[in-house]
Formats: C-alpha cells, sequence, structure tokens
C-alpha cells in the first residue's frame, strides 16, 4: 500500500505508530496494531525523518487469516484525525 502526503504540514516518523490501519471488508472487520503492520519512508528527499508533503510511504499490513473475495475497505487515520480510504475488490 502506498500512501502520500498530499497535505501541508510534515509528520514527524515517531508520531505514526500512533496511526490507525482498518480493514473493513463483508462480515470482517480487522484493527491492524503494533506488529500487524509497518511502513517505509520511500523518498525521504532531505533525510529529515519527517513525511514531508510530496513524500511517499509504503505500508506492509498482515492479518491472521486469507482475505476471502469480496469488496473492502482499507482506512488509515493519522494521530491527528487525518485519514485516507482505499476501496478495493478482490
Amino acid at each position: 500500500i502506498w500512501i502520500k502526503n498530499v497535505g501541508y504540514s510534515p509528520i514527524p516518523l515517531t508520531l505514526l505508530s500512533r496511526s490507525d490501519l482498518i480493514l473493513i471488508g463483508g462480515s470482517s472487520h480487522y484493527l491492524l496494531q503494533g506488529d500487524s503492520w509497518n511502513y517505509t519512508l520511500l523518498n525521504d528527499v532531505d533525510s529529515d525523518d519527517k513525511w514531508d508533503p510530496g513524500e511517499t510511504l509504503e505500508l506492509d499490513a498482515r492479518v491472521g487469516s486469507s482475505l476471502g473475495q469480496g469488496d473492502y475497505e482499507l482506512i488509515f487515520t493519522l494521530y491527528n484525525g487525518a485519514e485516507c480510504r482505499l476501496q478495493f475488490s478482490l
């Protein structure tokens, strides 16, 4: 999952651990916490350890079971309430 910071403010990487990653699909709901997901800052152009506007994160998320066919929504919510949503089908 790739997410670009399209906002106006940099986000310290230390605050990303306070974010929520939620996966909803059919009758399944997953709140992915702790070691269920991690991230890599793909293009820290100024090497300041902040997720600056225009920079992209790659999220790697794992759920406890295989996802079945159907429609899903992935919600990434930052510590300050800003969120992005991705809808996809399997």
